[in-house]
């Protein structure tokens, strides 16, 4: 999903390069509710040449039915939406907690049980007291922040738990967007101001082009940038409204970085 296209990159030869980049395309294009149904006839032509070609690059004998399975995916995503609607990626990352719940080995599944009743019932409580509010946490009190006012305060993290994004100006993994108007940038400093409204100061990266141009498709159509990081402006102000995705930033060297979509919207 994330780091495959890029740690393959020039391991592979060509040919299972760009096979491999089938599947990376097709899944991210099935993750993203709206892509899943605007091009889904394009992950569908993915999903069929990646079987049609595993094959030729693997040997007939290796195609089993997870293999072929794959070509069903778009028709799912057509019915349930996304890949996360209907998929075991959520499991998969729950399995971390279920892990950690176990203090002992005597009765495991009662064990777990008990801890995942006892979270759903202190997170519907969590919810129902403060329902779709944003959260504004670790205030910074010492700055040299000329531009704002006396009455401004500035925080590092800022909390969306509606769709559960969180932004933190001094985490890479935190601080990556895309904006309304398709520009990457990186948040620099997040500001409540005195009638409670919050903005956003931002640097918007001004080299940015395709991170792969494969024989199917773009890797913009699917969120895949690549970035000149010391090519950035001067710092300028956005709102919460303002914010469309979320971006995960992956350094190669030399100034450059690539930059890729993690899939949701931050405002739905």
């Amino acid at each position: 999903m994330y780091t495959g296209a890029i740690v393959l990159q020039g391991k592979l030869k060509k040919a299972f390069y760009n096979h491999f980049m089938l599947l990376v395309f097709a899944v991210r294009i099935l993750a993203c509710a709206e892509t899943c149904q605007t091009l889904n006839d394009k992950a569908s032509q993915l999903l069929k040449k990646l079987v049609t070609d595993y094959a030729t690059l693997y040997g007939q004998h290796l195609i089993s039915y997870n293999v072929h399975s794959l070509i069903h995916l778009p028709m799912f995503s057509m019915v349930h939406g996304p890949l996360d609607s209907f998929s075991a990626f959520r499991y998969k990352n729950y399995l971390q907690y279920i892990k950690k719940s176990l203090k002992s080995t005597k009765y495991p599944l009662q064990e777990i049980l008990n801890r995942i009743v006892e979270k759903q019932k202190t997170d519907n409580s969590k919810f129902d007291l403060y329902p779709q509010l944003p959260h504004l946490s670790k205030e910074i009190h010492q700055h040299s922040l000329s531009f704002l006012e006396l009455s401004d305060t500035v925080y590092r993290k800022y909390s969306l738990i509606r769709t559960n994004t969180t932004i933190d100006t001094l985490k890479e993994k935190d601080k990556y967007f895309m904006l309304d108007d398709n520009a990457l940038v990186l948040i620099v400093n997040i500001v409540k101001s005195k009638d409670n409204s919050i903005k956003f100061f931002v640097k918007k990266y001004l080299n940015c082009k395709e991170f792969y141009n494969g024989p199917v498709i773009s890797s913009l159509v699917i969120g895949m940038y690549k970035i000149k990081t010391n090519e950035i402006s001067d710092i300028y102000c956005v709102n919460e409204r303002n914010l469309k995705h979320k971006y995960f930033c992956v350094s190669v060297g030399n100034n450059l970085a690539i930059m890729i979509t993690l899939c949701h919207e931050i405002n739905m």
